[in-house]
């Protein structure tokens, strides 16, 4: 029989973001494809605790309580729900993404190189739409993300503004932070990150800030949405 212990979770962002990355690493290597569940639902609870839906609900409200959490938009987050049941939050991950369907990794699909002249000319493209080309394994050359990092350089000579930033305030991006965002697989978001230092000029293991990374993938206008998923997916918000 499992224990319940009232208590809150570890709230240490940094100790949480290695957590949840070793999570993320051990699922997509035993599951590729497959994600973290961050929010836990009442279909989870019922997997995980063999119960049916009524038990599973009444479970989620008593730890809704005890968490104090008083809004119904507001979910009981994976590892809130592991520290309150005191069960190995990691065999639980591994154990929901083994129900979930494989979905192989697509075929890879480089567009043709675009001119200045085109990028300049074309409409930002939407966040959705950009997670979905991802997902279809569909990306821009090299030749189009050097020329977009060559006209952020341009737009931006004086570097990015960092003054009067709200805290906390993040500035830069991890592939297990892209590919969770995203809804792609790790080694796609890794190399992601790889071209986009490439066509950044910047060292092979430096960091990519969340700025960079917006304009040279075209991103731009849904840059306050990655952030807010960033936050979400660190609950520092």
């Amino acid at each position: 029989m499992l224990g319940r212990k009232k208590h809150f979770p570890r709230d240490n962002p940094v100790t949480r973001y290695y957590e949840m990355m070793e999570q993320f690493n051990t699922v997509t290597e035993l599951y590729p494809g497959q994600l973290l569940t961050i929010s836990v639902r009442a279909d989870d609870v019922m997997n995980i605790m063999n119960i049916d839906f009524t038990d599973a609900r009444n479970l989620l409200n008593e730890i809704e309580q005890a968490m104090g959490i008083m809004y119904c938009n507001i979910r009981v987050r994976m590892e809130q729900f592991c520290e309150y049941m005191d069960i190995d939050e990691m065999l639980i991950q591994v154990f929901l993404a083994s129900l979930k369907d494989y979905e192989p990794l697509p075929p890879l699909t480089i567009l043709p190189a675009k001119t200045r002249e085109e990028l300049a000319a074309e409409p930002l493209r939407s966040f959705r739409d950009f997670a979905v080309d991802l997902r279809k394994g569909i990306v821009e050359s090299i030749e189009t993300r050097e020329m977009r990092a060559k006209l952020w350089d341009e737009a931006n000579q004086s570097g990015e503004a960092m003054a009067s930033r709200p805290g906390p305030y993040r500035v830069i991006i991890r592939p297990f932070e892209v590919a969770q965002i995203l809804g792609i697989h790790l080694k796609t978001a890794q190399e992601m990150l790889k071209e986009t230092r490439k066509e950044a000029g910047l060292p092979p293991r430096a960091h990519v800030s969340i700025k960079r990374f917006c304009i040279i993938n075209h991103l731009e206008e849904e840059e306050e949405d990655i952030r807010k998923a960033l936050a979400r997916l660190h609950a520092s918000e």
